[in-house]
């Protein structure tokens, strides 16, 4: 049958020719990892972090736009985390929605802070770290190090553990956040963030194969 027809801006146009481009168009975006499925390139420094001072008025520190959580969600500005010793700082290129996140929303673990523990980013400090410039993704869990479960390699079950966006650390739903470097992972340059950002929920279910013999 013949393809139908629409009119648009005085002219008549073929639907299905243009359905057939758009088509093209979002394969060629999914195949091209420095764009995301709208075919447009990611604007990651559409707002800048900038110099602004600390709740008490006094001292200038670096500021950066975050969805903070403090018993409902506030886009707000808060102090840039900075790393410790051993610790990266990530720009955060995407992050993800998890169904834990939205379980914060009602109390879980009594979170207040910066929720998202589902990220891809960059490394961009310290001037000195061997990941700079590496796009990456994390381990959300970090161990103390000291307690028996880290001293045998199990920081997932350390017991002062803290956990990205979940417990005791500002998470991914920010323009920074902090991890150890031992917790990053690299991401492939084949692979775009909007595959890249599902990195954690993959690992945790995998996680369950290691755990569970099948």
């Amino acid at each position: 049958p013949p393809a139908p027809l629409k009119k648009r801006g005085g002219k008549i146009q073929n639907c299905r020719a243009g359905t057939a481009r758009r088509s093209r168009e979002t394969s060629s975006a999914q195949n091209d990892p420095t764009k995301n499925f709208s075919g447009r390139q990611p604007d990651t420094d559409l707002i800048q972090p900038h110099v602004g001072l600390q709740a008490d008025g006094r001292n200038l520190v670096t500021l950066m736009l975050a969805l903070y959580f403090d018993g409902q969600p506030a886009l707000k500005d808060i102090p840039r985390p900075e790393p410790g010793p051993g610790e990266v700082l990530v720009r955060v290129h995407l992050a993800g929605i998890c169904r834990t996140d939205l379980e914060v929303l009602k109390g879980y673990h009594g979170f207040k802070g910066v929720r998202g523990h589902e990220f891809v980013g960059q490394v961009a400090g310290p001037e000195d770290s061997p990941w700079l410039g590496q796009r990456v993704a994390g381990e959300i869990t970090i161990g103390c190090g000291a307690c028996d479960p880290c001293r045998r390699g199990l920081a997932g079950h350390c017991r002062q553990r803290q956990v990205l966006g979940l417990k005791d650390r500002d998470g991914a739903f920010a323009q920074y956040l902090t991890l150890p470097a031992a917790n990053l992972h690299p991401v492939d340059p084949a692979i775009p963030d909007v595959f890249a950002v599902f990195t954690e929920p993959l690992a945790a279910a995998l996680r369950v194969l290691e755990a569970v013999p099948v």
